[in-house]
């Protein structure tokens, strides 16, 4: 029981991680149910989910499934908020949080989660550049503002956050695509079209470095 435990999770983490990066969502949603399905027969001792919440957010997320990302995102936030490890990881999961609300259209609540989250990082005493750039986006996103001002806010972002990637010190742009995000709000497509995009244009540019 414990090496089928342990194949299924290798197995699932690694496919999950290949559908997300490629951007094959659809895919993804596939793999995440018949794992579920899986896992009702496994010891709750044995097989604990924790590690695949984010992976189940992502998939959700790029399916347009935002309830059901929004709830693996609660089960993350709920595992992480007595945890003093990977404080990166919490303040990624807090500024997701802002995000699938923001998607979902719960303006009001918006407002609450924005102080929430200033205090949380403020007094975590490491409200980093991206951080404070996000959550200065969703403010300014709760207020009126015409499609071409909207589109205007939407794209210095995405400049920001293209200019912050290439720094090593950035990891989260590696855990969500929050880039291809910011490019499907700015082109009015899918973020998994764009995440497939972004993907197919990377293997080229790789290809061809590679070639030369």
């Amino acid at each position: 029981d414990d090496d089928e435990v342990k194949i299924h999770r290798q197995y699932y983490m690694n496919k999950f991680r290949l559908c997300i990066s490629t951007g094959e969502f659809e895919e993804g949603g596939r793999e995440l149910k018949k794992h579920l399905k899986a896992t009702e027969k496994f010891d709750k001792q044995l097989f604990i989910k924790n590690s695949f919440y984010l992976q189940y957010f992502c998939i959700y997320f790029g399916n347009g499934d935002y309830q059901n990302a929004l709830n693996s995102l609660n089960d993350w936030m709920s595992l992480m908020s007595g945890s003093v490890e990977r404080k990166d990881l919490q303040s990624l999961s807090r500024v997701l949080n802002l995000i699938i609300h923001y998607e979902l259209g719960n303006t009001m609540l918006l407002e609450s989660l924005l102080r929430s989250t200033y205090r949380y990082l403020n007094k975590a005493n490491r409200l980093s550049e991206f951080e404070r750039k996000m959550m200065n986006f969703i403010r300014e996103a709760g207020k009126p503002h015409s499609k071409r001002e909207m589109q205007n806010i939407l794209e210095t972002l995405k400049q920001d956050f293209e200019e912050l990637s290439r720094q090593p010190s950035y990891g989260v742009f590696d855990l969500f695509d929050i880039i291809a995000w910011l490019e499907s709000k700015i082109n009015g497509k899918t973020f998994a079209e764009v995440a497939k995009e972004r993907y197919l244009s990377q293997s080229l540019a790789l290809a061809s470095r590679t070639k030369l």
